[in-house]
């Protein structure tokens, strides 16, 4: 068999909160007066706050080797430089010169506790280390420094101080924390301070160090130039190499002037050039105009006939013929004699404009072949200048890497002396990108400890805290809460539920008295009242009148072939009730005419002997010991109803009580007994302290097992029936006892068990 397990679905969550509320409860009023005294107990804090921009405009009066001023990309404020710039604000250098400024390593507030609890178990704490004997007691006490300062205060500083970056801003708040006002203030302004100073003095040492690097190198490359300059005037003169122009003198091969040759090559290249435009020119104007006679159309375009007279009044005159003709042919028609003579003048117009084109073309033939021998000319000196300028070739190959050297030196060293005049500027007028944009001052309120979200944490912590707790012991409850649990882990059918029992005295409420029965002379009498042992004979519609009605039933059920039914009643340790089932099961099957006899077999523990039977002088121990004893001289007689009652013993209590149950002469007893009664109810030992109930098995017909409600293991239970073999097998039922009946409901609820409603139960039965 296996253990209880615990479902977690909705309804159980909500009922397992319900019925561990007051556990929930507790834990979160504790958790919350905890926080409230921690936040009473906590001296108040102070955050004040300074902004420091890394400023783009003052980052652009910084200068290139161009003298042109540097855009704040290319000075890298990007994302990254601005988070950069958010470590150096935390880091060590500018907590060391913030502490020094401000004498926070002389305060002796400073690294006090905040909380008077933590100071006082602080100070209980270091007390007791001091009192404890340590072999390197001189290393454990000496104080770690760093630059002079305590490690402790440095690492209390950058505790306090917050550092961020506001969106996506240039902006970086500084924020301190202290317990004072004005030093909450000091300190802020004070990082800001000691920041710029820190970006001012890197700069400064940035710029004196290129300084004296670039002094050094611009002496070597002046030396370099003038090098290099003697060299392309020795080699010109040498091979005789003259230019023209301004700049003839210079070295400079962007700067000198040019070479004779060159400036005749260049010379007779262009007026080539031009000879050539102009040649095409003529030729394309020559072959539209022959184009046009070709083709004999009088009303082409081209460009000179714009610009001739005898054209232009030709072609005034031929339109104005059109426009005469087509007026005759729209009043007089086609074939009219005007119409006609008007067409034969504007043939003859076209003729004489063709004529004019054809004197044009002769001209344009004439130009050309002017162009033509100008090109020719111009082609034949320049092909004699470039074979004058191709000898002197490999010489200025030569020259031009002289040149190139003496252009290399001459550009690098003005562009350093011009990054050497920038980094005295800088030196001399030293900036940072970056101000502060706002100052810290003195804070008017608080910013903690805020009690009321202490309260709401504490609050919340306490409730997690309840609720893990109820859980737990929800998943540490090993016992039997509902029937539905019972019937799943015992295999074993459920006969009803017993809520826990009032020990006041009782009184009747339903139902009439019984008449008095005739009791033989001298026979043993039950008492009148033996408290919750007669509980279903005086409430006969209770609860358990109502199980112990099911009990028989289910008894007459199983072993309907028997004349006479021997009932065992059984648990699986002491305290959980079945003495008090035996009996109110005996006083049911009594209540309805049935012959009952309860024996109290539970030999080692006979409580239901001494609440039924507390004169008793003797009891079943000594008839089975003693074989002088008489069985019906040891039986108690109710006076009202069919029902007797055998104790277990009188004042002799043996160990040995397994071998009297498994006796010949008990099995004698039974046998004589059924012969007596309809029903043998029997009240048996606890199953798992003792092995009584072994001997018993076999001579018991049927077994009613009582559980304990919140008490009874169910690794108990079930142990305790597997261990006995045959007892499972004639078990018929199980009885939930001592049941809280408000707890219940918020089990059997969540599985569906609103059948076992105790008020439900009781307003249907008291019903008349």
């Amino acid at each position: 068999m296996g253990g209880k397990h615990l479902t977690l679905d909705l309804p159980n969550f909500l009922s397992i909160l319900r019925r561990n509320r007051i556990l929930i409860a507790a834990a979160t009023l504790a958790t919350m007066l905890l926080a409230g005294i921690f936040a009473k107990t906590t001296l108040p804090t102070f955050s004040a706050t300074a902004f420091v921009i890394i400023d783009a405009r003052n980052a652009r009066v910084t200068i290139d080797q161009n003298n042109v001023p540097l855009t704040p990309t290319q000075l890298g404020l990007d994302q990254g430089a601005v988070d950069s710039q958010v470590q150096i604000l935390g880091s060590e250098e500018i907590a060391l010169k913030v502490i020094r400024e401000t004498g926070l390593d002389k305060d002796p507030n400073f690294l006090a506790p905040n909380n008077v609890i933590v100071g006082w178990i602080q100070g209980v704490v270091g007390s007791i280390m001091g009192l404890m004997p340590s072999s390197n007691s001189s290393d454990d006490n000496a104080v770690i420094m760093t630059d002079g300062i305590p490690r402790t205060v440095i690492e209390a500083f950058q505790s306090r101080l917050t550092l961020k970056r506001l969106d996506e801003t240039y902006v970086i708040a500084i924020r301190f924390d202290a317990t004072d006002r004005d030093t909450a203030a000091k300190v802020a302004n004070a990082v800001a301070s000691a920041y710029l100073n820190d970006e001012l003095n890197a700069r400064f040492d940035s710029v004196r160090r290129a300084s004296l690097w670039m002094e050094q190198r611009l002496a070597e490359l002046r030396q370099e130039v003038m090098r290099s300059d003697h060299a392309v005037q020795n080699f010109r003169k040498k091979n005789d190499i003259y230019f023209t122009g301004a700049n003839a003198g210079s070295t400079s091969g962007s700067g000198q002037g040019q070479l004779l040759a060159d400036q005749a090559l260049s010379r007779l290249s262009d007026d080539a050039a031009a000879a050539e435009r102009v040649r095409g020119e003529r030729q394309a104007r020559y072959d539209q105009i022959q184009q046009v006679i070709e083709a004999g159309n009088p009303d082409a375009a081209v460009p000179d006939a714009l610009t001739n007279d005898v054209i232009v009044k030709l072609r005034n005159q031929y339109v104005q013929n059109a426009q005469r003709q087509s007026e005759i042919v729209r009043r007089y028609g086609a074939n009219h004699e005007a119409a006609q003579r008007i067409a034969f003048t504007n043939q003859e117009i076209g003729r004489l404009i063709m004529q004019e084109f054809e004197r044009i073309a002769q001209s344009y033939r004439n130009e050309l072949q002017t162009a033509v021998k100008q090109e020719e000319d111009l082609n034949a000196a320049l092909e004699k200048a470039k074979s004058a300028a191709f000898a002197s070739g490999s010489t200025q190959v030569s020259l031009r890497e002289l040149q190139r050297e003496t252009d290399t030196y001459r550009t690098l060293y003005e562009k350093l002396l011009d990054r050497y005049n920038s980094a005295m500027q800088q030196q001399t007028f030293p900036i940072t990108d970056a101000r502060i944009l706002t100052k810290a001052s003195p804070p008017r309120t608080k910013s903690g400890p805020k009690t009321v979200l202490f309260l709401l944490l504490g609050g919340v912590a306490g409730a997690m805290l309840g609720v893990g707790a109820a859980f737990a012991r929800e998943l540490t409850d090993g016992t039997f809460r509902t029937p539905s649990e019972v019937e799943e882990n015992l295999g074993l059918p459920v006969l009803g539920v017993v809520p826990k029992l009032s020990e006041k005295r009782l009184q009747e409420v339903t139902g009439t008295a019984l008449a008095a029965r005739n009791v033989p002379a001298g026979s043993l009498v039950l008492p009148g009242y033996i408290g919750l042992l007669q509980y279903s004979a005086d409430k006969p519609f209770s609860r358990l009148a109502e199980t112990m009605r099911a009990s028989k039933v289910a008894a007459d059920l199983a072993l309907m072939n028997r004349q006479t039914r021997v009932i065992g009643v059984v648990s699986s340790v002491p305290g959980e009730g079945k003495s008090t089932i035996a009996m109110n099961l005996g006083e049911v099957i009594a209540s309805s005419g049935r012959r009952v006899l309860v024996m109290d077999c539970d030999l080692r523990n006979p409580t239901l002997s001494t609440a039924a039977a507390p004169d008793r002088k003797s009891g079943l121990v000594e008839y089975l010991a003693d074989g002088t004893v008489s069985a019906s001289e040891l039986i108690y007689v109710d006076p009202y109803k069919p029902l007797q009652f055998l104790p277990a013993n009188g004042n002799v209590r043996l160990p040995q009580t397994p071998e009297l149950l498994s006796s010949q002469r008990m099995v004698d007893l039974l046998s004589s007994l059924r012969q007596s009664f309809d029903y043998i109810v029997i009240d048996l030992p606890p199953l798992a302290p003792v092995v009584d109930v072994r001997a018993m098995v076999n001579n018991v017909d049927a077994f009613v097992f009582v559980v304990g409600w919140g008490k009874t293991s169910v690794a108990t239970a079930q142990q305790a029936l597997s261990a006995m073999p045959g007892l499972a097998e004639k078990t018929i039922g199980v009885v939930l006892n001592s049941v809280d009946v408000d707890q219940m409901r918020t089990y059997t609820k969540a599985n569906g068990g609103e059948y076992y409603d105790y008020d439900r139960f009781e307003t249907y039965t008291t019903q008349h």
